[in-house]
């Protein structure tokens, strides 16, 4: 077997990042249209224009604006743009590490080193990058947890639904399926089957946070729910608006005593 020229690297190196670019794409494609038609349900709810679901960033900002003084006391839409910025930088940092990192990689391989001494060569030199990429992640990891939780909970109407959502947090959302996947380098079973049930869970849950979103807009237009109203936080204070908000269970919506048809799409503004 022959040894890989430079020409054959950069080929390859070349095609791995049009392969991966691609792949990225493709997801980023899908991931766009699922939480179009989420927030596009959401909207008609809570009587937002439908077509502010197609911006991308402010639609999410939106859901969480719209929940405060319905189910949180604080607007987690300026926390999500600090998080998706943060996430944003660290892709910048993956991509510059990983364009800072072939060459020196290419040039050890011409150079006759092999491929693990040249990588073993070139972490200390991109030990700087790698602090900056680890502590992103790991804030990034956090916060993404924490505001799935806000967002998702209030949709969950029921156990079943919650169970789900807490699966995905574990395993879709913490990052846990890649930090098995690291530790269990040796055992290529358990890392499948880590994977697979990351896949499962995440696809079963995309079903069920749309399906629940469809539910709350079906109740509330039979009049079996209603939306909670926004908390007038200039009539009280602090206290009361914790105890209220508590009181609805953390709900986008509750019990409605009096069954009524609710037509919310009358109820639109920008």
């Amino acid at each position: 077997m022959g040894t890989m020229n430079f020409t054959d690297f950069t080929d390859f190196t070349t095609g791995l990042l049009v392969a991966i670019a691609i792949i990225v794409g493709i997801i980023l494609l899908m991931a766009y249209i699922i939480n179009v038609v989420f927030c596009a349900i959401l909207f008609e709810v809570l009587g937002v224009k439908k077509g502010l679901a197609f911006i991308p960033i402010y639609n999410t900002y939106r859901l969480y604006k719209e929940y405060k003084g319905r189910v949180w006391k604080s607007n987690w839409g300026i926390v999500y743009i600090i998080v998706t910025v943060i996430s944003f930088l660290l892709y910048v940092f993956l991509v510059i590490t990983f364009l800072e990192f072939i060459p020196m990689l290419m040039t050890d391989v011409v150079n006759g080193v092999s491929a693990e001494d040249a990588i073993l060569d070139i972490i200390p030199r991109l030990f700087l990058w790698l602090i900056v990429i680890m502590v992103l992640g790991v804030v990034s990891a956090v916060f993404n947890i924490i505001l799935s939780i806000i967002l998702y909970w209030p949709l969950m109407l029921t156990t079943a639904r919650k169970v789900i959502l807490v699966l995905y947090l574990i395993f879709g959302v913490s990052q846990i399926a890649g930090i098995m996947n690291i530790t269990a380098e040796n055992n290529p079973d358990l890392k499948s089957t880590v994977n697979l049930i990351t896949i499962a869970i995440t696809i079963v849950f995309i079903v069920v946070a749309l399906y629940s979103a469809g539910d709350i807009r079906r109740q509330v237009q039979s009049g079996k729910k209603i939306l909670h109203d926004k908390l007038d936080y200039s009539s009280l204070d602090s206290i009361q608006i914790n105890e209220i908000l508590e009181s609805r269970k953390r709900c986008l919506v509750g019990d409605n005593n009096q069954v009524q048809y609710n037509n919310i799409q009358n109820m639109e503004y920008i």
